[in-house]
C-alpha cells in the first residue's frame, strides 16, 4: 500500500463518535479520524513493517496515523540518542491521560523493543517530567510480557514504586499499578514480592475520567487460582 492509499482508506473509516473523544480528551487543536487501536493494528498487519511509510505518517497531521506509524516503523534503529531526542518531542497532551492510546503505542511498538530499553528506561523513570515517567513505566509493564527479560531485572523498580505510587501523578500511578500486574504473573517468587509490596502500598485508585474503566485490583488478580496455578 502506498502512504495516500492509506490516507484514503482511513479516511473512509473515520469515526464521528470517536473524533468527539479525542476531542474531548485532547483537545480542539487536533486533527483526528475517531479509530481505536484495533483499527489501526488491522491496518497495519496490512502495512507490515516498512520505515519509509512510517516516516510519512509521522508527518501527518492525523493523530492516528502518528499512532499507525509507530506500528510500522523498525524499532531497531531507535537506540538511545534517537529515542531520547523524539521523547523530548511528544505533545505532553496525548500522554497526560491513564488511557492514552498515543503513549501505549509508542511503548508497545517502540520504546520496548529498542535496542538501548534498558539503559533509556532508567532515565525515564528518574525524570522530574511526568509524561516521560509515564512512558517509562508502560515501557516496564510491556517488558514485563517479554520472557527474554529476567526477573531479577525488575527488583530494582519494585522499591521506587512501593514508596512513590501513591503520591505520583494519575497517569504515573496507573502505570506502575499495570506493571506490577504483568511482573507478579511471571513467577511465584516475583509474585509473592510483588504482593509484599501491596501490603505497604494500600489501595490504588485511578481516575479514568468519563468512562466505565476501573482500576484493576492487582492484589487479588495476583492472588487467584488462576494465577497461582501458573505456578503450580
Amino acid at each position: 500500500m502506498t502512504y495516500k492509499e492509506i490516507i484514503k482508506e482511513l479516511e473512509g473509516v473515520k469515526n464521528d463518535r470517536g473524533i468527539g473523544y479525542y476531542k474531548r480528551t485532547f483537545g480542539d487543536d487536533g486533527k483526528y479520524l475517531g479509530l481505536g487501536l484495533t483499527q489501526l493494528r488491522k491496518m497495519a498487519k496490512k502495512i507490515k513493517q516498512n520505515p519509509a511509510i512510517a516516516n510519512q505518517l509521522l508527518g501527518s497531521d492525523y493523530f492516528e496515523t502518528k499512532m499507525l506509524a509507530f506500528m510500522i516503523d523498525d524499532p531497531s534503529k531507535y537506540d538511545k540518542k534517537r529515542l531520547e531526542d523524539l521523547i523530548k518531542t511528544l505533545p505532553n497532551e496525548y500522554s497526560e491521560s491513564p488511557l492514552s492510546y498515543f503513549a501505549m503505542v509508542f511503548t508497545e511498538f517502540i520504546v520496548s523493543k529498542s535496542p538501548d530499553v534498558k539503559e533509556v528506561v532508567i532515565k525515564l523513570i528518574k525524570s522530574k517530567n511526568s509524561v516521560h515517567r509515564f512512558i517509562g513505566y508502560l515501557t516496564l509493564a510491556n517488558l514485563g510480557k517479554d520472557k527474554i527479560v529476567e526477573d531479577e531485572y525488575f527488583d530494582m523498580f519494585l522499591p521506587l514504586i512501593e514508596s512513590g505510587i501513591q503520591s505520583e501523578s494519575n497517569n504515573v500511578k496507573d502505570a506502575m499499578n499495570n506493571s506490577l500486574l504483568y511482573w507478579g504473573q511471571r513467577s511465584k517468587k516475583l509474585n509473592g514480592k510483588i504482593l509484599k509490596s501491596y501490603k505497604s502500598i494500600g489501595k490504588i485508585i485511578v481516575d479514568y475520567g468519563e468512562t466505565s474503566c476501573q482500576t484493576p485490583d492487582v492484589p487479588k488478580i495476583l492472588s487467584s487460582d488462576r494465577i497461582q496455578n501458573k505456578f503450580s
